[in-house]
This record gives C-alpha cells, structure tokens and sequence, in this order.
C-alpha cells in the first residue's frame, strides 16, 4: 500500500514538473514576442471588457464582452460572448441585448451582434433573431434577417425590422405574420 502512494505521488510531481516547465519554456520572453502572436490587424486585444456610454451625466447603455480584439484604422472592435444593456428606454425600460460575437464601430455609433442574438426588455417583450444593429446615436434597432417578436402571449414573425426606441414604433419590412391571443378575464 506504502508502495502505491508514494509511486502515485512521484507521478503526479513528474506530472507537475512536467506542466512548469512547459509552460516556462514556452512563455513570450519580451512583450514584443507577445505583441507578434496577435493577428497583424489587431490594435488592441482585452480580455472581459466592459464599456458604459455616459449622456448627460448618467449611463445610457453597457456593452460587455468576453474578448474585444481593436483595429485602430477601422475603428472597430471584433467582439466575443457580447452583452448590451440599454438604459431608460422610454415604454421599454432596460433592454439587454445577448449574442456570441458582434462588432462596436465606434466611427458609425453602432453594436452589431450575430448568432443567437436574444433581446428582452424589461416589461418582458423578447426578440430572437440571428443579426441585429443598434444604431446608438438615432436610438434604432434593426435587423434586415428574420425575426421573433414575443409580447404578453402574442408573436410577431417577419423578415427585416426595425424599432425606434424613442417613439415606440416598429416598422416590419416583409413576410409579416401575426398570432394575437386574447388575454382570459379571471
């Protein structure tokens, strides 16, 4: 018994030594041998980033992601696992936005999100679609794909929309299909 334990424990310290010195060796030595592992377009690359827009002294939408890879020529940033959170958005309230990648061109005040993007507001109305834009100066959302729309039981489908948060006003472009279901009275 004394015999496995201590052939068990010089396994795992080869094991150790072994993962240390992999790691030692293959470490960058200077920050420029770090620098040149990014891709040559990238600018800037963070890890969790979190960004929040000030207006008029208070916040008016976060965006957080799990990686953000800059181009400084662009002005774009290529993002992973992104979250948005709109702030006071009249008859909506907060509205959060999530989707696997998506884009922040600080040039056009614009966050693109594609794949699986999800969007809820606060009243409990969803969005599902696979590509949608919100134009951060005019307070627009839009998406030229198809979509979802859920609201207190009732589904909106269609392809191409676009919601003023301002207003409160939805304009759907093709393919509209509506299912309205009657609220019961207790």
């Amino acid at each position: 018994m004394l015999r496995i334990r201590r052939a068990l424990a010089v396994i795992i310290l080869l094991t150790v030594a072994a993962v240390v010195t992999g790691i030692w060796f293959n470490r960058p030595d200077t920050p420029q041998q770090l620098l040149n592992q990014l891709p040559a377009d990238v600018d800037l690359s963070l890890q969790e980033l979190h960004y929040t827009q000030n207006e008029n002294g208070k916040a008016a939408w976060s965006l957080d992601a799990t990686q953000a890879e800059y181009q400084r020529e662009s002005g774009v940033a290529h993002l992973a696992n992104v979250s948005l959170v709109l702030y006071q958005q009249q008859e909506f309230g907060e509205v959060t936005m999530t989707a696997r990648q998506g884009y922040f061109d600080q040039q056009a005040n614009e966050i693109e999100a594609i794949g699986d993007v999800v969007l809820v507001s606060e009243k409990g109305d969803r969005l599902y679609t696979d590509r949608l834009r919100y134009d951060t100066k005019n307070k627009q959302i839009s998406t030229a794909d198809a979509f979802r729309y859920l609201s207190s039981g009732n589904e909106l489908t269609g392809v191409g929309m676009q919601i003023d948060l301002s207003s409160g006003q939805m304009t759907v472009e093709n393919d509209v299909r509506a299912l309205f279901v009657p609220e019961m009275e207790p």
